[in-house]
Parts: C-alpha cells; structure tokens; sequence
C-alpha cells in the first residue's frame, strides 16, 4: 500500500511497519513480549535482595516465589493496557497517559469496595487489581487470581488488535 494514501491520523511509524507485511497480531504480541521481558529484566534485577536475605536469613522461599509470580501477573496487564493505550494513540504522551488512565480503574476499585454501596462490591472486587494480588502476598499461587491476569491481559490484546484494525 501507498502510505501517502492513507488518511493523515494513519501515517506514521505504526503504518511504516505494516507497510513491509508484518502482521498486525504478530507486531502486537512481539511488543507486548518485549515489554513482558523488561519488566522480567527488572523483576530478576531485584533477585539480588532475595539472595542477600537467602544468604543471611531464612525467608520462607514459597512467599518469595509466590510475590514475583504475582508481579510478573500484575506486569502481564501493564503492558497489555498500555499497549492499548497506544493502540488507541497517535501520540506518545497521550498513550501514556491513556495507559495510566485505562489501568487506574483496576488498582482504584479495591479502594471503593465497602464505601456505602453494597450491591457494587462484588464487581468492585471482581476487577480489583489489589484484590487480585492478595493471595500472591500471602504466599499462594491462587489459579484462579493467575487467571484473571491472563484473561485481563488477553482482553487489553485483542481490544488493541481490533483498534490496530480500525
């Protein structure tokens, strides 16, 4: 295709790559993954304190694992919502804005269960990032906590696939 064709909002580095055939679902899982790898880069960064406290200490390992497993969730639905945010973007500042403003409902709704309206907490609850997390804090690899990452991250995927295809 003939980008000088293309209507202006559409021009730009987005429509550079597709121009040379790679597939739009192939492009949005390969940068969702490069962003699951920094985020991993930074998690195994951090392994130096774990082996400082197994070196002089006695940490009960199972709470360790189970808190970076829940972090590398939590950066599963980061990423995937900020490439949403992009997706939906022509601009870098206003894509990371989106991304902040697309993922704070999730950590926010944990703050609002119990504030006078009953009837709300249980979805509340349901879409709470916090919520989601406490079991990974206390030391259980919850299957189902493990799941609702992946689903949300699946969910922020394909709304930014199908915003890619608009």
């Amino acid at each position: 295709t003939n980008l000088y064709h293309l209507p202006t909002r559409r021009r730009g580095p987005l429509d550079g790559v597709l121009a040379t055939g790679v597939p739009p679902r192939a492009l949005l899982l390969g940068k969702w993954l490069a962003g699951l790898l920094l985020c991993l880069c930074a998690l195994v960064s951090t392994g130096v304190h774990s082996a400082v406290l197994v070196r002089y200490a006695q940490p009960d390992l199972g709470l360790l694992l189970a808190n970076y497993v829940g972090l590398l969730g939590c950066c599963m639905v980061f990423v995937a919502g900020g490439l949403l945010a992009s997706a939906l973007s022509s601009e870098p500042i206003s894509a990371g804005v989106g991304g902040v403003l697309i993922l704070l409902p999730l950590w926010l709704a944990g703050v609002a269960v119990g504030s006078g309206t009953p009837w709300l907490d249980p979805f509340l609850e349901a879409i709470s990032l916090g919520s989601h997390l406490k079991s990974f804090g206390l030391g259980t690899i919850d299957l189902l906590d493990l799941s609702w990452f992946v689903g949300v991250s699946v969910l922020f995927l394909v709304w930014s696939w199908v915003a890619m295809e608009l």
